[in-house]
């Protein structure tokens, strides 16, 4: 059976920030999409508490996307500065 080698955090590829922007507004169509469904009145109980559920994962993960995003961008700001000085 082979052994898996586990990349170090070192080794792993760093997102550029048109990678997280595209994520980002992957989820928030996710969001979007899963808000619309919640309101179809064809839903069972059950569904509607499964979309919400999912839809509320989706909130979390666009908040926490935004913030990769953000810190993504003032390291950019930072290194610039550094380089630029």
């Amino acid at each position: 059976m082979p052994r898996r080698i586990k990349r170090r955090s070192f080794d792993r590829d760093i997102p550029t920030l048109a990678d997280l922007q595209t994520k980002l507004e992957s989820v928030r169509r996710e969001v979007r999409n899963l808000t619309i469904m919640g309101m179809d009145p064809k839903q069972t109980p059950k569904q509607i508490e499964l979309i919400k559920d999912l839809e509320r994962s989706a909130r979390a993960e666009v908040r926490l996307r935004s913030m990769a995003l953000v810190r993504a961008k003032s390291k950019l700001r930072s290194s610039d500065r550094q380089s630029g000085a």
